[in-house]
């Protein structure tokens, strides 16, 4: 569909969460990924930081392969599929790999460990062995922790390797960015348009993708500050993604903030802030957002907690056709005791899948990690739309 999206998607499985790493738990989640106009069987396989390979056969129902395996890693991590629904290429926290698990030739080590929504795989237009992986990272030099980086493959099946791999330039002296970054195509659909978020500001950070030539960085101050919020320091964690039909973009973090925005495709240009979120000043305590979504047809939007210790983490749904949208937060789903509820994706079935993980629980194959919940009807208001805990197992 023209101006669409379809979600190449990102999953991961993490060895520890930054605020969880005593427990030392395996986490496993799911990335955020990009409004575009693109076939859809590029999103017809998705692979799991542990070694998980799940395929959508038609762009249909889900079916988990017991026989292929992806690369272990940790957090950060994204992959597409060709016209095929082939599975191509993915990246894990350090490198870029083949769909053989061998690494693509000529790159560095990415170091993407404990970035939450950390990297996103762009296809050239009208090129089908170029892609363009950006990623944020901690390779930087000065102050910065996080700046983008963007590395460029490039050859056919078997000859291929990364020919490009740079710097995309440091945010701010004083500033580095949040765990965030998205994509999606500009009006033309052949372009994108790639937005990030500083760190202790309002900064949406932005820069135009074009073939492999990339613009500048330039800034847009809009919303809410992502900074620490009383006890909670925990600002640069979180989801943000772009509607399916690339016209509007959402932002949570774990200090309470549920951001939407109208986002114009010809200009880059973000309007009509709507605040939906509660300032999350304790840590642990309610509100404080990971995982986000958008419904198919962009009208409602998701939002899960990560740490609610003393009442359950809990699933949130806001109707943006609603006359009061934060208004009309709806509880959809309350988590059993010690779950901690991860991160979102929209599937090609136009279903919802939502990660979710034993807190309590150390040992990863305990059967129930071994599961993904899933929203079977997004579209529908309120408790219609089906949330089903535990649904697919893995």
């Amino acid at each position: 569909m023209a101006g669409g999206r379809a979600t190449v998607i990102v999953m991961d499985k993490m060895m520890k969460v930054r605020k969880y790493s005593c427990h030392k738990l395996l986490l496993l989640y799911l990335l955020c990924g990009w409004g575009l106009s693109l076939p859809a069987q590029q999103d017809w396989t998705w692979t799991f930081g542990d070694s998980v390979v799940m395929h959508f056969p038609g762009g249909g129902a889900p079916v988990v392969s017991f026989t292929e395996r992806s690369t272990y890693n940790l957090e950060s991590s994204s992959c597409i599929s060709d016209g095929n629904g082939i599975l191509k290429y993915h990246v894990s926290e350090n490198w870029i790999y083949r769909r053989d698990n061998s690494i693509v030739p000529g790159g560095l080590q990415l170091y993407l460990t404990e970035i939450t929504n950390g990297t996103q795989i762009i296809p050239v237009w009208g090129d089908t062995t170029n892609y363009l992986v950006i990623f944020l990272s901690v390779r930087c030099t000065g102050t910065p922790q996080y700046c983008p980086w963007l590395a460029e493959i490039k050859g056919a099946a078997g000859q291929d390797q990364i020919v490009a791999f740079r710097n995309l330039g440091q945010y701010h002296p004083t500033n580095d960015l949040v765990e965030k970054v998205a994509a999606v195509r500009d009006a033309s659909g052949t372009g994108w348009w790639v937005i990030c978020h500083g760190r202790d500001d309002n900064n949406f950070v932005k820069f135009k993708v074009n073939g492999n030539q990339v613009s500048p960085l330039s800034l847009q101050s809009i919303g809410s500050v992502h900074e620490m919020v009383g006890f909670n320091p925990y600002s640069m964690l979180g989801e943000m993604c772009f509607s399916p039909q690339g016209d509007r973009l959402l932002a949570v973090s774990t200090t309470g903030v549920v951001d939407v925005f109208d986002f114009d495709r010809c200009t880059g240009q973000l309007s009509n802030w709507i605040p939906m979120g509660t300032p999350a000043p304790n840590d642990p305590g309610p509100n404080q957002f990971y995982g986000c979504s958008f419904s198919p047809d962009g009208t409602k939007v998701y939002a899960a907690e990560i740490d609610n210790d003393m009442n359950g983490n809990r699933l949130f749904q806001w109707d943006l056709t609603a006359p009061d949208i934060p208004a009309s937060q709806t509880l959809i789903f309350t988590a059993p005791d010690s779950v901690i509820i991860g991160q979102h994706q929209l599937g090609p079935d136009r279903k919802i899948y939502i990660t979710q993980l034993y807190n309590d629980i150390l040992d990863s194959n305990d059967v129930n990690n071994l599961y993904l919940g899933v929203i079977n009807d997004p579209n529908v208001a309120g408790l219609a739309c089906n949330f089903v805990y535990q649904q697919v197992y893995l």
